[in-house]
């Protein structure tokens, strides 16, 4: 039994050799296949990325994208494994992606990592490719760890499809210590440099004694942008770099932006702007 790989469009031939025992000396001749690309073998459902990184309670999306050459669809079903030890998942968004006006669209979590989607339109066949949903997880409060996204059990119009998995990095926070041997007398959150930046700054910061320590960044009108770093540090002088990256793994805009520093009772708040 056999069964013919997504995609496969072409021809081959099955051949018997090597005979022994009492078969040794026969002769054989080889049989031809010929297969072809059906529907849904064009279909490719993959995450948007093949990397993301992030650390312990960052928020981020995965946008689901579906491409094709010219295949109709209205209908389909998936599941999205993910590694439940590293990440939450929170809920999910079809505004602006290719079901959005479809007549049932769905995200089930059926638990232990593992996400059913469903849907369909009952508007005919359409030609389409495009995001078809944005998966929204929170990392957990781990400060390590690897894991990767994966779509399998396609149905109806893309039974056949092929896919690629994503891996998700969790990495501690990136503080590097500099003068190891110099401990500070007070909290202190210095300027970022250079600034004006674009895409990279330095944001350096003192800690008198050991504490957890959180660094934000917010836009002008106070929208959290995302957490740079969240983690227990040793009393030590420390810098950490912005790459002027979002949350969600999206590049900002040039603007004006804020950067919180928070250790123990301490609060500070210093502004920068990014150019582009």
């Amino acid at each position: 039994h056999f069964t013919v790989k997504p995609g496969a469009d072409g021809e081959g031939q099955f051949t018997l050799d090597g005979f022994t025992d009492g078969l040794a000396g026969s002769t054989t001749s080889p049989a031809t296949f010929h297969t072809k690309a059906g529907p849904g073998d064009e279909w490719d459902v993959s995450p948007d990325k093949t990397l993301y990184e992030y650390s312990k309670g960052d928020l981020f999306s995965v946008d689901l994208m579906l491409s094709g050459d010219g295949e109709e669809i209205d209908a389909l079903g998936l599941d999205i494994m993910y590694p439940d030890d590293l990440l939450h998942f929170n809920d999910y968004n079809f505004n602006g992606t290719m079901m959005s006006a479809w007549n049932f669209k769905d995200v089930a979590n059926l638990g232990e990592g593992n996400l059913r989607m469903a849907g369909f339109t009952t508007s005919g066949m359409i030609t389409a490719a495009g995001k078809l949903v944005t998966l929204n997880f929170t990392v957990e409060d781990i400060n390590s760890g690897s894991g990767q996204i994966c779509l399998m059990n396609f149905t109806d119009d893309i039974a056949d499809a092929t896919s690629s998995c994503a891996t998700v990095e969790i990495t501690e926070p990136s503080a590097i210590r500099i003068n190891p041997g110099h401990r500070p007398s007070s909290f202190a959150l210095y300027p970022n440099y250079p600034n004006p930046f674009n895409p990279f700054t330095t944001i350096c910061f003192d800690m008198p004694v050991a504490g957890d320590v959180r660094i934000d960044i917010f836009d002008i009108k106070g929208n959290h942008i995302c957490s740079l770093m969240s983690g227990h540090m040793d009393a030590g002088a420390y810098n950490v770099t912005w790459n002027a990256i979002d949350k969600n793994g999206h590049e900002v805009a040039a603007g004006i932006y804020l950067y919180r520093f928070a250790a123990g009772s301490f609060r500070a708040i210093r502004k920068m702007t990014l150019l582009k």
